[in-house]
């Protein structure tokens, strides 16, 4: 699961003068929003955005810093992905120019919702990967995984973005490889 605010530019300048409108995924693949003092809106009120990460039963691929090293093997030469810690010679490739045949995680996307980035669930908080961390409070200290997504959105986007409480994509997903494009994902080939 992950959380992104890309493409809610329009509603996020001021994310309290909206309500999100549509429940469900329109037939356009877009979802709704309108102004808050205006529940009858007309069509021009009306905004409409629409996810950029796909929806459900799309696969994505996951773009990491890696390089290829020129070691042959049987099948030619192979990618080592930095994740793993690998400390290589050759210089590393930023994985904004990883190309989709290099890709070893794969996903497929489950669900996509829109929610203020503050709602999050601790159930949601752990499926986002936060650790279990204390929150040392004013008047009392507490322990969870939102306190874990909590600073780990406050390191990464800082202090306005939290207080602002933006409406963010939330996206699930399910991991179908992280090996490499699983083998029923490629296309058919009709030898004859």
């Amino acid at each position: 699961m992950t959380r992104r605010v890309t493409g809610l530019d329009k509603i996020n300048k001021n994310p309290d003068d909206y309500y999100f409108q549509s429940l469900v995924l329109h037939s356009t693949g877009r979802y709704t929003f309108a102004p808050m003092v205006n529940f009858s809106p007309a069509n021009e009120d009306i905004i409409e955005v629409k996810c950029r990460y796909g929806k459900p039963g799309d696969l994505l691929w996951v773009r990491e810093t890696w390089t290829e090293v020129m070691i042959q093997d049987e099948e030619g030469y192979f990618n080592v992905y930095k994740a793993d810690g690998n400390d290589w010679a050759a210089p590393w490739t930023p994985s904004i120019h990883m190309p989709k045949a290099a890709a070893r995680i794969w996903l497929r996307v489950t669900d996509i919702r829109i929610e203020r980035l503050r709602d999050i669930t601790e159930e949601d908080a752990k499926a986002e990967g936060a650790e279990y961390q204390l929150w040392r409070g004013v008047i009392e200290d507490t322990q969870s995984y939102r306190n874990g997504f909590t600073s780990i959105w406050l390191n990464i986007n800082g202090d306005a973005s939290w207080n602002k409480n933006p409406w963010v994509w939330v996206v699930s997903f399910e991991v179908l490889s992280k090996t490499g494009k699983p083998v029923e994902l490629e296309p058919i080939t009709n030898h004859q």
